[in-house]
């Protein structure tokens, strides 16, 4: 995708690409990933050489603590980045659809998400699954000087809460669930087009979760 382009791009049923850079939805799970390759990273089916798929222990070379890992570390990888590419994953239910949709943040845009959860629980004792949101996505640029899709998070509106509980067994029957098998199954792809050359903001994408 070309630099600097802060959008979302998908492939309809019918093979057309539709185009958007806002999404809303109800936050079913969220989780931290990271991924380190040795070889540079282009993008692909390549499998990484460790995963971790709670941002805390890898599994592979070199595997271990991630908090102590040098490859986790800024300055590790190009550009003062992190060779292990760190990605919060957020899994959104849109309305009228019965899978939710697979967003990847990059390192800023997963700082914001973290902290716009922690302001839904101080300030309104409302929990990330009990809010309807929308992500917006616009044009802006690194400290390094690279052009990045930029993800601001809106509060739509509360659910009612006897809807609520409906939401919480979702939460729970696709937390159950995600895992390697899942990941390795996705039927669509969803990618921005925030990918910086650089690597310091990994790209924005989202995927169609496949049918269990």
């Amino acid at each position: 995708p070309a630099s600097g382009d802060a959008e979302w791009k998908m492939e309809d049923l019918d093979g057309s690409i539709m185009r958007f850079n806002e999404i809303e939805g109800v936050v079913l799970f969220h989780k931290m990933t990271r991924s380190y390759w040795v070889s540079e990273f282009k993008g692909g089916g390549t499998p990484p050489d460790c995963a971790s798929e709670d941002g805390v222990y890898g599994i592979g070379s070199p595997g271990g603590n991630c908090d102590t890992c040098p490859f986790a570390k800024f300055g590790s990888g190009k550009n003062n980045s992190q060779a292990c590419r760190q990605v919060k994953q957020i899994f959104l239910m849109k309305e009228g659809e019965l899978l939710p949709t697979l967003i990847n943040l990059s390192p800023i845009n997963s700082e914001k998400a973290t902290t716009f959860f922690l302001r839904l629980l101080s300030r309104k004792d409302l929990g990330f699954n009990e809010v309807i949101i929308k992500l917006v996505m616009t044009p802006d640029k690194s400290n390094s000087g690279f052009d990045y899709g930029d993800v601001k998070f809106v509060m739509v509106e509360e659910i009612p809460e006897d809807v609520r509980p409906e939401i919480k067994k979702l939460t729970d029957m696709f937390s159950d669930h995600l895992g390697d098998t899942l990941e390795a199954a996705y039927s669509e792809t969803v990618e921005s087009k925030s990918d910086l050359a650089g690597g310091v903001e990994p790209e924005v994408s989202t995927e169609e979760v496949p049918e269990f």
